[in-house]
């Protein structure tokens, strides 16, 4: 996997689920029920369940105490995933209003291609 991959996985995953992933601490997880974060949009559906046991991390973490994950994630910059995590778990903003330009500011960043973005809604709740 590369940063590209990651990116295009984690971004249709928040708009085809239409919000943050959140508990109601307003902490954000990896997964919940069906949703997950930016990143838990990138593993798979064993690796999320197994993040999901760790919350409050950030990516370095979550390597940290899974190592399945830091294999996983082999070709995939962990400070980009870190940026869009980042990026993701922000509460300060009106969250799909200013979602789109803050992850493509993380895009531009990193000189990855956003045009995939193009064809994405948001999922309506």
């Amino acid at each position: 996997m590369n940063n590209q991959q990651a990116l295009e996985m984690g971004v249709t995953g928040i708009y085809k689920q239409g919000s943050q992933c959140i508990n109601g601490g307003g902490a954000c997880l990896y997964k919940l029920g069906d949703k997950a974060c930016i990143v838990g949009w990138v593993l798979t559906d064993d690796l999320r369940s197994l993040a999901s046991k760790h919350t409050n991390k950030n990516v370095y973490g979550i390597i940290r105490d899974v190592p399945e994950i830091e294999d996983y994630f082999e070709g995939v910059d962990l400070s980009f995933l870190n940026g869009l995590q980042s990026a993701h778990d922000n509460e300060d903003f009106d969250w799909r209003g200013e979602f789109t330009e803050i992850i493509k500011s993380v895009i531009r960043s990193y000189n990855l291609d956003d045009s995939f973005m193009e064809e994405l809604t948001w999922r309506q709740e």
